[in-house]
């Protein structure tokens, strides 16, 4: 069983899309002015996929916990909606190029060595199309907890034993300059990047993230 497999286990897990995911989507599809071809990497139990597909757009997910699918599967039988899920890594990506107009990764990035991030990136931008969009949540170094974990990078993170990012494993920490960078070097261009900040738990922890909106630029 991987960590994630016990992390859904558990059933702690978000039910409802991300703010940010609403809002963007929204405003992507009225541009475009059709539903939305949208692959999610990390999908874990499907709430964003549940959205997009109550919102009528064409949504893929993807995760390697088996036991995050099962219950995406589950969630999104219940609602009445398509199961397009698949169990495989971000990193290799099991789809053609150019077919999707949005790849979201909401925190799924986050949680892989800071080694992998510019493949995870470049994966992203080969299976959008001309003018499509990533929209990535990456945590930074703000948020409660950073200082009690071991370094294993420059800005990777393990064994964090307090704060809402402990007991998940690796944290690649992220900030405005790094995933400029990212996007710079997988062939996406930043056309929006802001901080998007909360508190959690009975402990108040703080949660910080850099929200990234990248576009693949037609030549």
């Amino acid at each position: 069983m991987t960590l994630w497999d016990g992390v859904f286990r558990s059933g702690h897990w978000a039910r409802w899309p991300a703010e940010e995911v609403v809002r963007s989507v929204s405003r992507l599809a009225a541009a475009i002015g059709r539903p939305l071809d949208v692959l999610e990497v990390g999908c874990g139990p499907g709430a964003q996929l549940w959205y997009l597909e109550h919102e009528g757009h064409h949504a893929v997910g993807l995760d390697l916990s088996a036991i995050g699918l099962t219950h995406a599967r589950s969630r999104l039988s219940e609602e009445g909606c398509a199961r397009r899920v698949v169990r495989a890594d971000g990193a290799w990506l099991p789809f053609r190029s150019g077919v999707f107009d949005l790849v979201l990764d909401v925190e799924a990035f986050a949680h892989n060595h800071e080694d992998l991030a510019p493949r995870l990136w470049t994966e992203a931008a080969r299976v959008l199309r001309p003018g499509g969009h990533l929209l990535s949540f990456g945590f930074t170094a703000a948020t409660t907890g950073r200082t009690t974990g071991s370094d294993t990078g420059i800005r990777t993170v393990t064994g964090i034993t307090v704060g809402p990012l402990a007991g998940y494993g690796e944290v690649s920490l992220v900030d405005k300059g790094v995933v400029q960078a990212l996007a710079k070097g997988s062939g996406l261009k930043v056309v929006d990047a802001q901080l998007r900040s909360r508190t959690t738990g009975p402990e108040h922890w703080y949660v910080e993230e850099q929200v990234t909106l990248a576009q693949l630029v037609p030549e």
